[in-house]
């Protein structure tokens, strides 16, 4: 369960898990708010993939009292009337109602996976606070929690939620069409690409990519920057990149349903994230041979390895950003040896097939336990 189906990295995770579970033991529905205008929509292809998948009505992004205690009666409902087993909840607002609504359903085992941590938990205002007690709350009724990297689990420890829970580290899979196709590493200036995806908002990190840009431009004339995704900060970015006079060597694509066509395509990929729980789309370009600079944040510094798949940068770090990214421009050779670790790197860590049999022998743990009760 989860409160959007945006074209993010969260729901793709979901769903994913959703159609690998093994369909003679796990009969699989996911239950799903609205996403918002500019975020896109993932229902279509989940069904289209053979998933049974449910709108919740009320069930939405921003908090609001009425519409959340509807949603809230709203999944109780449908966990009450089907024959549940395990209730699995992603995202911090489909986390607090899902389980809540499990637990007065009867439903008998109740997992949740935490991809970060938000930024409204974090600080002392009253807000903050609030969130923080009511997950604190939540993890003292939940059978497992699930963190997509061991960064995360530390982060969420650190905040007072989950000390005395059962915790499983399960890194998120790909699917094993990115493996078979490499990106094609261009040698030349001309036609040098920069690929960056995600989600147009603060934690990405792509005003500070554009920062980095023209000290880039200065050095390598031929580089062209392409940012996947869509977001709140679009205008914004777009203006920052005329501000600093690089509007020409970059384009907004926006959301893309098949990112594999501009990977394949990439010469060099960044994510110049301030948080990052773990970082799917990184997996993914190293999965297709794509050299990797990225910021030493979050569960990024689990993915890649410093040197080895890519470099590591400090976040918000513009400066050191360009340097990182001129010093492998200038070496394609290097390019290469970091691209193909970072190959096999992916297919031996973060293949689909191993985070879904992680997460299957956690659902089979649980599952005996109960039985034995």
């Amino acid at each position: 369960m989860l409160f959007r189906s945006a074209v993010r990295g969260v729901p793709r995770h979901v769903i994913e898990l959703a159609a690998g579970l093994d369909r003679a033991r796990f009969s699989v529905e996911i239950l799903t708010g609205h996403s918002e205008a500019d975020e896109g929509d993932l229902v279509s292809e989940a069904r289209d993939r053979g998933l049974s998948v449910t709108r919740i009505g009320a069930l939405r992004r921003r908090v609001h009292v009425r519409d959340d205690l509807v949603a809230l009666y709203q999944i109780y409902r449908h966990l009450r009337r089907a024959s549940i087993d395990i209730v699995h909840t992603h995202i911090s607002k489909a986390g607090i109602l899902g389980r809540q609504a499990a637990r007065w359903a009867g439903v008998p085992l109740v997992l949740h996976t935490y991809h970060g941590v938000p930024e409204e938990w974090v600080g002392d205002s009253p807000k903050a606070r609030l969130f923080r007690a009511v997950e604190r709350r939540a993890a003292r009724t939940t059978d497992a929690i699930v963190a997509v990297s061991g960064a995360v689990r530390e982060d969420i420890l650190n905040l007072g939620i989950g000390g005395n829970s059962r915790w499983e580290v399960v890194y998120n899979g790909i699917a094993p069409a990115f493996f078979a196709l490499e990106g094609a590493q261009p040698s030349g200036e001309r036609g040098l690409r920069l690929v960056t995806i995600g989600s147009l908002t603060p934690e990405k990190g792509v005003d500070v990519m554009l920062r980095a840009l023209p000290s880039v431009v200065r050095l390598h004339p031929g580089v062209e920057l392409v940012v996947v995704g869509d977001g709140p900060l679009r205008p914004e970015l777009e203006g920052l990149a005329r501000e600093l006079g690089v509007a020409e060597c970059v384009r907004f694509v926006g959301l893309a349903k098949d990112v594999r066509l501009w990977l394949r395509e990439c010469a060099l990929f960044v994510a110049p994230s301030r948080r990052e729980g773990m970082g799917i789309a990184v997996v993914e370009a190293m999965a297709m041979g794509c050299p990797v600079v990225a910021s030493r944040v979050g569960g990024l510094a689990e993915v890649v390895v410093d040197g080895e798949t890519g470099l590591l940068v400090e976040a918000d770090a513009s400066d050191a950003l360009s340097e990182a990214i001129c010093k492998l421009l200038e070496v394609p050779a290097e390019r290469t040896r970091l691209g193909a670790n970072g190959r096999a790197r992916a297919r031996s860590v973060f293949a689909r097939e191993t985070a879904l049999r992680h997460m299957q022998g956690v659902y089979d743990a649980l599952l005996r336990e109960h039985l034995q009760t």
